[in-house]
């Protein structure tokens, strides 16, 4: 009899129609180079960055006072006179360490540390820049919050047996012991380390479900080494969304955001005393993230079409003086990884197929376009078109967005073939970023629609409010209002309709298929999380555990009784016939959800005659697909991308 992978394996192979182009797509985005970056007084630039299997680290000796990135070598910045700092695929033939999934170092650059996963564990090795010798090893640590590196050691976290991070441990760069600095006793919380930018040695921790939860403060300096609650959820009526530390005048104050019915701002903390000191803001934004420059605050704003951030400047003549500045984008924009300096502001403004990278001098106020990047290689970006549309108001005023992208010169699709996108869980924003997936399912000639529901993060916080809860199934009408909103208005063939989702997200997926058999001809599905009902019913289940927060506490006989009547498992009875395939993805190391509930649905799919084929792939944790599968996925999307046009 021939196992469950091996008939999967021989039915996906079967379809060749769409490989070429697959093959194609996954080459066509541009180069894997950063830009040349500054970073205390060296430059850098990470080229041919494909981790695990390559990835090289060049220097450069930085003499002048330029901070601003550059997109190729200049007269001063190039090859010749460069130096190879790391080089991953050296370290690769040496074969002990494992694959090496990420890399950084210290602020002096004495110090790199790789985040390496061997046998399905994740361990920290620090390297001495110089001679690319082993200085430390750290075992088994949780890679749902990265490690902070500091110049004297590292703060990292441990994860229990639900797979939550709940340790919070530190290690001197160069020392033998650990130091357990703090376990989390609530079982819904899970530890974030949020590293100071500027403040070397200094962080914050934060430990908290989706509602509540507490914030320590962390200052490596301090010879006690220990932490202090500057939020605690037993007396704070509800736990700020941002958080970030700045330091004034050799005094640090802890900087969060709040929002209530008759304002929106920052409020700054002292950190050794109960001073406060508030700034209110236009209250018809929503503030989306906050960071630090020096002794300014940038404030990342939120309002319908409106791309802006707030800079609160520090009038230095003034303790707790600043000065609004509004810096607006056409498209949305975020702050480049790589940038370390105090005086100017380097942002990335994105499209679906390039960026303009900018700088914002903070001292004369000037915003300037320094250089702009595609990222496809060839002039095909000219018939690849991008649209955000709106469904009409339903009877409570609420709209649907959907982001579409497609190949051809026409101002809006009509009847195309379609794969549609939906996630819709945990206040995850689903915007579209260009990847070879997305790539290659346009180059196939399909519309790739992303349907942003409810429940996802798309529109900020109150849009996820939305979704989740006693909510959710606004989730799951918001996406079949979506997919018939495309149908009725000609955009799409109702008769070549394909759905992808992940993890929570095939909850959307699972009960949008059984209330509409005929909508989809496939559903391909990553990790799926299907029977969340049972899951959060079972004592034995950690998602019963560390979940309530975004489903509910499924104790409270209302909540069971709404959870019940969506999850896809509990009403697969309503489903008599479909002509859908169903493929399920699912990895033999994932902590996350039971793969054995998504062999059950396979199965009682199959009693139905509904084709469902699952495959488990030991190579992988939670999505099902690991960085060595790359034939295995062309397979599996060429066969998908064929059921769906056939």
């Amino acid at each position: 009899m021939i196992d469950r992978n091996t008939e999967f394996l021989n039915i996906i192979s079967s379809r060749e129609e769409y490989k070429n182009i697959i093959f194609d797509s996954l080459n066509f985005l541009v180069d894997s180079n950063s830009y040349i970056f500054r970073r205390g007084k060296h430059w850098y630039r990470l080229e041919n960055w494909d981790l695990p299997d390559s990835g090289v680290i060049r220097e450069w000796q930085a003499d002048e006072e330029d901070f601003i990135p550059k997109d190729e070598y200049t007269e001063k910045i190039n090859i010749h006179n460069s130096k190879i700092i790391f080089d991953v695929q050296i370290l690769n033939k040496q074969g002990k360490l494992g694959d090496i999934r990420q890399i950084t170092f210290t602020d002096d650059c004495a110090v790199i540390m790789a985040i390496v996963e061997l046998q399905h564990n994740f361990n920290i090795v620090l390297f001495d820049k110089k001679s690319l010798e082993i200085i430390n090893m750290i075992k088994n640590i949780s890679v749902e919050t990265l490690p902070y590196l500091t110049k004297n050691g590292v703060l990292f976290c441990r994860n229990d047996n639900l797979g939550r991070p709940n340790q919070l441990c530190y290690k001197l760069i160069r020392g033998a012991e650990e130091h357990l600095l703090y376990r989390e006793e609530e079982i819904s919380y899970r530890l974030r380390i949020i590293p100071s930018r500027d403040i070397d040695g200094v962080c914050l921790i934060k430990s908290a479900n989706f509602q509540q939860g507490k914030v320590f403060f962390y200052d490596e300096r301090s010879n006690e080494s220990k932490l202090n609650i500057v939020i605690d959820d037993k007396k704070e009526s509800h736990l700020p969304n941002y958080c970030n530390l700045i330091e004034i005048l050799d005094e640090i104050y802890l900087v969060t955001s709040f929002r209530n019915r008759n304002s929106i701002g920052v409020c700054l903390k002292k950190i050794d005393s109960s001073e406060q000191f508030w700034i209110k803001i236009n209250n018809s934004t929503v503030i989306k993230g906050v960071e630090i420059f020096g002794s300014n605050i940038l404030l990342k704003l939120s309002s319908e079409s409106c791309y802006s951030y707030l800079l609160l400047k520090h009038q230095k003549s003034k303790k707790l003086n600043f000065k609004e500045i509004l810096i607006k984008f056409n498209n949305d924009t975020i702050v480049y990884e790589n940038c370390y300096s105090n005086n100017y502001i380097i942002f990335l403004e994105r499209s679906i197929f390039s960026e303009n990278v900018l700088s914002f001098d903070i001292n004369t106020e000037n915003l300037q376009v320094k250089f702009s990047k595609s990222f496809l290689k060839n002039e095909d970006i000219e018939d690849i078109k991008s649209k955000l549309i709106w469904t009409s108001c339903d009877e409570n005023g609420v709209k649907i967005p959907i982001s579409l992208l497609w190949k051809g010169k026409e101002e809006l699709p009509y009847k195309k073939k379609c794969i549609l996108y939906v996630y819709g869980a945990y206040g995850k924003d689903d915007s579209v970023k260009l990847d070879p997936t997305i790539l290659s399912i346009i180059k196939s000639n399909f519309l790739y629609a992303v349907v942003h529901v409810r429940g996802g993060g798309f529109l900020g916080g109150e849009w996820y409010r939305s979704g989740k809860g006693l909510k959710k199934k606004n989730s799951i009408t918001d996406f079949i209002k979506g997919v018939n909103y495309l149908i009725e208005n000609d955009i799409v063939d109702s008769s070549s309709i394909g759905l992808i989702s992940s993890s929570a997200g095939a909850i959307v997926a699972g009960a949008a298929f059984n209330d509409n058999p005929y909508l989809f001809k496939s559903i391909l599905l990553f990790s799926p999380f299907i029977d969340p009902y049972s899951s959060l019913l079972s004592k034995k289940d950690p998602l019963s555990k560390t979940e309530l927060g975004e489903w509910g506490d499924i104790s409270n006989k209302e909540i069971q009784d709404y959870i019940k009547g969506y999850s896809p498992m509990q009403n697969i009875s309503n489903l008599k016939q479909s002509n859908t395939t169903i493929i399920s993805l699912l990895g033999e190391n994932d902590i996350y959800i039971d793969n054995r509930s998504v062999i059950e649905w396979s199965n009682k799919l199959c009693m139905k005659n509904i084709k469902s084929l699952v495959y488990i792939n030991k190579n992988a944790g939670h999505g099902g697909v690991s960085h060595k599968d790359k034939d295995l996925f062309v397979n599996i999307l060429s066969y998908f991308l064929s059921v769906v046009s056939r």
